[in-house]
């Protein structure tokens, strides 16, 4: 009997033990999901991709949206044997797209930006962020198909800043970025003497500004942010007079709504492609600026990441 009553104590005297354990408990990482538009880009995908693919952030926690249509060389190709053996890494993929080839019939040049392709682009965005809302995503990040992640702790970096809309500031070839520091009265791009000191890291932090694109991260846990829209008319009525432009109407939606905008450039982040005009062409302009930034990777990484 005594033996019994020293084996029961000894039991319970282990149970209290281990429920005074102290048992380090891991918080995971936020959810991601990455917009991503998709056009033209045969050239810069398998360098978008290699940086995407090397981003230093767990997979499972990354959800990809990928939209493409009115290509006339092998985007959707190559996105397709890039997801094929990508995708199971992922916590989940959403790839759509038209096969048809060739321009709209009210585009001049596949680098004409006119008020339909304008259009077709704030319903896509505005889809991709609808979808981020609804699957209860804690960030979404819209990514351009011509931007190179060369540093792999950005998503991490932007995530830590604690900003409703961050972007990591990017270098091309010339004086273009993806941030404005002016904007005028009709909403269009106006240059000032803080850009440069931003641009060539004589100012170095994170920087409110009127204006980011192209590489954009947003809190969906910020409530505000449920006011951000692509769409005009999601604006409050009789604000707005301005173009049919994805990024500027996007813009004065977190003006309107108090939200602010940062850039930042504590970092070297990654590197952009200048987008096109209407009379410039993939195989002359862009195969040249692809050429002067890649050069700009290997000189400062020593390598190109390619998978």
């Amino acid at each position: 009997m005594m033996t019994m009553v020293m084996l029961l104590l000894l039991m319970l005297m282990t149970t209290i033990v281990s429920c005074d354990q102290q048992i380090e408990l891991t918080k995971q990482l936020p959810t991601v999901m990455v917009a991503v538009l998709v056009r033209n880009k045969a050239h810069t995908l398998p360098y978008f991709f290699s940086y995407l693919e090397d981003l230093d952030y767990p997979k499972d926690r990354m959800s990809l949206w990928i939209r493409s249509d009115h290509n006339e060389d092998r985007s959707i190709e190559i996105t397709k044997a890039w997801l094929k053996r990508t995708s199971t890494l992922y916590h989940s993929v959403n790839f759509k797209y038209r096969s048809e080839q060739g321009k709209r019939e009210s585009e001049k040049t596949s680098t004409h930006w006119n008020e339909d392709r304008f259009s077709d682009v704030i319903r896509l965005k505005q889809e991709a962020l609808q979808t981020a809302r609804t699957m209860w995503a804690d960030f979404i990040f819209f990514l351009d198909a011509d931007v190179f992640l060369t540093n792999s702790n950005t998503l991490h970096k932007l995530i830590e800043r604690n900003l409703p809309i961050v972007a990591p500031m990017l270098v091309s070839d010339g004086l273009y970025s993806n941030f404005w520091c002016g904007m005028t009265s009709d909403y269009y791009y106006q240059r000032t003497d803080d850009y440069k000191k931003i641009l060539n890291y004589d100012q170095v932090g994170q920087w409110p500004v009127p204006m980011v694109h192209t590489a954009v991260l947003v809190s969906l846990n910020i409530a505000q942010t449920r006011q951000l829209t692509f769409e005009r008319k999601n604006l409050p009525a009789g604000r707005y007079d301005g173009p049919v432009d994805d990024i500027i109407i996007f813009a004065m939606s977190a003006n309107y709504s108090g939200i602010s905008m940062h850039v930042c450039n504590e970092l070297l982040y990654g590197y952009i492609m200048v987008p096109l005009e209407a009379g410039e062409t993939v195989p002359g302009k862009d195969w040249e600026q692809l050429t002067n930034v890649l050069s700009y990777i290997v000189n400062e990484y020593g390598e190109l990441k390619l998978k």
